[in-house]
Protein backbone atom coordinates (compact mmCIF):
# COMPACT_ATOMS: atom_id res chain seq x y z
CA UNK A 1 0.00 0.00 0.00
CA UNK A 2 1.07 3.48 -0.83
CA UNK A 3 1.18 6.09 2.48
CA UNK A 4 3.09 9.29 2.65
CA UNK A 5 6.03 9.33 4.57
CA UNK A 6 3.60 12.09 6.89
CA UNK A 7 1.70 9.15 8.00
CA UNK A 8 4.36 6.76 8.38
CA UNK A 9 6.97 8.92 11.02
CA UNK A 10 3.88 9.49 13.14
CA UNK A 11 2.99 6.10 13.14
CA UNK A 12 6.47 4.74 13.68
CA UNK A 13 6.61 6.91 16.42
CA UNK A 14 3.27 5.56 18.18
CA UNK A 15 4.53 1.70 17.65
CA UNK A 16 7.49 2.75 19.46
CA UNK A 17 5.57 4.22 22.45
CA UNK A 18 3.08 0.66 22.54
CA UNK A 19 6.07 -1.55 22.65
CA UNK A 20 5.85 -1.50 26.36
CA UNK A 21 2.62 -1.95 26.29
CA UNK A 22 1.73 -5.86 26.81
CA UNK A 23 -0.36 -7.27 24.18
CA UNK A 24 -2.10 -10.26 23.27
CA UNK A 25 1.05 -12.23 20.75
CA UNK A 26 -0.74 -12.26 17.40
CA UNK A 27 -0.83 -8.20 17.81
CA UNK A 28 2.25 -7.48 18.85
CA UNK A 29 3.39 -10.33 16.43
CA UNK A 30 1.59 -7.98 13.73
CA UNK A 31 2.73 -4.76 15.50
CA UNK A 32 6.41 -5.89 15.15
CA UNK A 33 5.95 -7.03 11.89
CA UNK A 34 4.52 -3.57 10.53
CA UNK A 35 7.74 -1.46 12.66
CA UNK A 36 10.09 -3.86 10.39
CA UNK A 37 8.59 -2.64 7.21
CA UNK A 38 8.35 0.68 8.42
CA UNK A 39 12.17 0.72 9.85
CA UNK A 40 13.73 1.04 6.42
CA UNK A 41 11.56 4.06 5.23
CA UNK A 42 11.48 5.61 8.19
CA UNK A 43 15.59 5.68 8.21
CA UNK A 44 15.26 6.99 4.49
CA UNK A 45 13.38 9.55 5.93
CA UNK A 46 15.93 10.64 8.72
CA UNK A 47 18.58 10.61 5.99
CA UNK A 48 16.91 13.17 3.51
CA UNK A 49 15.72 15.01 6.29
CA UNK A 50 19.11 15.56 7.26
CA UNK A 51 20.11 16.26 4.29
CA UNK A 52 17.75 19.00 4.08
CA UNK A 53 18.66 20.35 7.68
CA UNK A 54 22.65 20.49 5.91
CA UNK A 55 21.49 22.32 2.74
CA UNK A 56 19.83 24.88 4.44
CA UNK A 57 22.37 25.19 6.86
CA UNK A 58 20.06 24.55 10.13
CA UNK A 59 21.51 22.62 13.32
CA UNK A 60 19.49 20.24 15.49
CA UNK A 61 19.92 20.84 19.08
CA UNK A 62 20.70 17.42 21.81
CA UNK A 63 17.09 17.53 22.33
CA UNK A 64 16.20 17.82 18.36
CA UNK A 65 14.70 21.34 17.81
CA UNK A 66 15.89 22.13 14.27
CA UNK A 67 17.19 25.61 14.37
CA UNK A 68 18.52 27.89 11.20
CA UNK A 69 20.85 30.81 11.56
CA UNK A 70 18.68 32.78 8.62
CA UNK A 71 15.02 33.00 7.45
CA UNK A 72 15.83 31.75 4.05
CA UNK A 73 17.24 28.92 5.41
CA UNK A 74 14.37 27.87 7.37
CA UNK A 75 11.92 28.78 4.98
CA UNK A 76 13.70 26.84 2.51
CA UNK A 77 13.69 23.77 5.15
CA UNK A 78 10.11 23.97 5.50
CA UNK A 79 9.52 23.75 1.39
CA UNK A 80 12.18 20.53 1.06
CA UNK A 81 10.36 18.63 4.67
CA UNK A 82 6.92 19.75 2.81
CA UNK A 83 7.75 17.69 -0.19
CA UNK A 84 9.45 14.93 1.59
CA UNK A 85 6.15 14.42 3.55
CA UNK A 86 4.03 14.25 0.73
CA UNK A 87 6.20 11.53 -0.96
CA UNK A 88 4.53 8.66 -1.09
CA UNK A 89 6.10 4.99 0.12
CA UNK A 90 5.34 1.74 -0.95
CA UNK A 91 4.53 -0.24 2.78
CA UNK A 92 4.90 -3.77 2.29
CA UNK A 93 2.42 -4.66 5.19
CA UNK A 94 -0.93 -5.81 5.80
CA UNK A 95 -3.44 -3.88 7.69
CA UNK A 96 -3.34 -5.15 11.39
CA UNK A 97 -6.42 -6.65 12.74
CA UNK A 98 -7.74 -5.23 16.01
CA UNK A 99 -10.30 -6.48 18.30
CA UNK A 100 -10.98 -3.28 20.72
CA UNK A 101 -12.88 -5.70 23.14
CA UNK A 102 -9.87 -7.88 23.99
CA UNK A 103 -7.57 -4.74 24.35
CA UNK A 104 -9.60 -2.92 26.92
CA UNK A 105 -6.70 -2.51 28.76
CA UNK A 106 -4.06 -1.17 26.59
CA UNK A 107 -3.44 2.36 27.25
CA UNK A 108 -3.07 4.92 23.78
CA UNK A 109 -3.24 7.87 22.96
CA UNK A 110 -5.82 9.40 20.39
CA UNK A 111 -3.14 10.77 18.76
CA UNK A 112 -1.07 7.91 18.63
CA UNK A 113 -4.09 5.61 17.33
CA UNK A 114 -5.41 8.20 14.71
CA UNK A 115 -1.12 8.28 13.74
CA UNK A 116 -1.58 4.02 13.09
CA UNK A 117 -4.88 4.10 11.72
CA UNK A 118 -3.94 3.84 8.36
CA UNK A 119 -2.47 0.60 9.13
CA UNK A 120 -5.28 -0.72 11.13
CA UNK A 121 -8.29 -2.80 10.63
CA UNK A 122 -11.42 -3.34 12.96
CA UNK A 123 -12.00 -6.89 13.50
Amino acid sequence: MKIANGKIIPAYRALTSLAAQPLPLPLAWALHKLKGALQPLVDFYCQEEQKAIDQCGGQVDPAGKISFPAREGAEAFARKAEALNAMEADVDASPVALDPDALAHVKITLNDLAALSCFLKEE
